[in-house]
């Protein structure tokens, strides 16, 4: 694996699916306190874009230079109302990113209220599992193993 060593931080890159949510943004916060780059994508189903903007406020301002966000949905069953969402940013973030490429992944992005799980068992069952295997092919065919 390489490493960069800039303003005195050595710097990988990973990604965080999930992180505009409250975990998500927590980790995503100590990420770039440690001098990771930091990819946040996020569907903003359960959480709003300003908790990036607020991640942004609580690190040194040039280590938020370290952090990018993208609108994005790991499924497949929203991509057809939902444009901005699909899997090909996704391929796109791993093969084009100027970032060089993803050391590893935190995988935070899901569902998560029962009621609605019952509900809505096929946007549960697309954006938990389905989005989750989408995320992995993913990672497979641009080699980064860290999940």
């Amino acid at each position: 694996m390489l490493l960069f060593f800039t303003n005195g931080c050595f710097t990988k890159t990973i990604l965080v699916t999930g992180g505009a949510g409250f975990i998500g943004t927590h980790i995503v916060v100590q990420l770039v306190n440690e001098c990771f780059k930091v990819l946040i994508i996020n569907n903003l189903n359960n959480s709003v874009i300003e908790a990036v903007d607020k991640v942004k406020e609580l690190v040194v301002l040039e280590l938020s230079k370290k952090l990018q966000f993208n609108l994005c949905h790991l499924g497949l069953y929203l991509q057809i109302t939902y444009n901005e969402c699909n899997l090909t940013r996704v391929e796109l973030d791993f093969t084009y990113n100027n970032w060089l490429r993803f050391d590893a992944v935190i995988h935070f992005a899901s569902l998560k209220a029962v009621g609605e799980s019952f509900d809505n068992p096929r946007q549960y069952f697309d954006n938990n599992l389905i989005g989750t295997i989408n995320l992995y092919e993913i990672m497979a065919k641009y080699n980064c193993k860290k999940v």
